[in-house]
């Protein structure tokens, strides 16, 4: 790809200082120029920290050129850390770019490892809580609630797989599930939905799940926290770890508590107990 960074921060920066301009724009054509080079080294700590500091300075002037900014040091950074795409998708949504947002924390869902036992629920569940304040700040309640509930799911299976026994039990033990991460959002969507009657038959729905996948979480735990080593596809951890991660807990979602919670609110008196 051909880098025009001169043009490029010329436009970005046409509100700052010729200070601000001879730096941002030599930084970036100093990491063009090793790209243009196929020299492939990350740039250097304090080049990628100055740019970011300069698209945080832009997001209250002119968040599209500060969405423009994030997007060139993501270029520039094929090794990117994954708060600049945090960043990025925090600000589509602050500019109203709803499904460039989505788009964002999509493609970060796919491109997660599932070889990665130790951090990737953990990952997942945080960019699951990422699209959560996109749905709630969007209006989309019913999108919400099911990305808060496999937030949750993926937050507690990766407790597991992280030996956190103390973590683990203060999710399983605790009884108000649906409330446990971000209690003022879950109760808002009820009420927004106008479903405030299912919020109980939703609540032991999941307790129900939960005690249901309680041995595998246990042994996930017990058994990681015995080895160190990475685990064999084979190993009887790793068997248990992928069919927590199947498609089971969305299925259960979508029979059990979508069905009768969500589309069924028209009709509370439908709620089976």
């Amino acid at each position: 790809m051909n880098i025009n960074p001169i043009k490029m921060f010329s436009l970005l920066f046409n509100k700052k200082s010729d200070k601000h301009k001879t730096k941002a724009e030599s930084i970036i054509l100093h990491e063009g120029k090793k790209q243009s080079e196929s020299i492939r080294k990350k740039p250097d700590k304090e080049s990628v920290s100055f740019l970011i500091k300069e698209a945080t300075d832009l997001k209250s002037k002119d968040i599209n050129q500060s969405i423009e900014l994030i997007k060139k040091v993501i270029e520039l950074d094929q090794e990117t850390d994954r708060s600049h795409y945090f960043k990025l998708g925090s600000y589509y949504s602050y500019a109203g770019r709803i499904e460039e947002a989505y788009k964002v924390y999509n493609m970060m869902l796919q491109n997660l490892n599932m070889d990665d036992v130790v951090n990737y629920n953990w990952d997942k569940s945080q960019i699951l809580e990422k699209l959560c304040t996109v749905n709630y700040k969007n209006g989309e309640y019913e999108n919400y609630l099911f990305n808060y509930t496999y937030w949750l799911y993926n937050l507690t299976i990766a407790f597991a797989c992280q030996g956190q026994n103390k973590a683990l039990k203060d999710i399983i033990n605790n009884k108000n599930k649906l409330v446990y991460l971000a209690p003022s959002k879950v109760d808002g969507c009820f009420k927004k939905l106008e479903i405030e009657k299912a919020k109980e038959y939703f609540n032991e729905q999941l307790n129900k799940y939960f005690n249901n996948i309680n041995d595998e979480l246990k042994y996930l735990t017990a058994t990681k926290a015995q080895k160190k080593k990475v685990f064999d596809k084979d190993d009887e951890f790793m068997k248990t770890y992928l069919k927590l991660n199947d498609e089971s807990f969305c299925q259960f979602y979508n029979l059990n508590i979508k069905h009768y919670s969500l589309i069924n609110h028209t009709d509370e008196s439908s709620i089976v107990s």
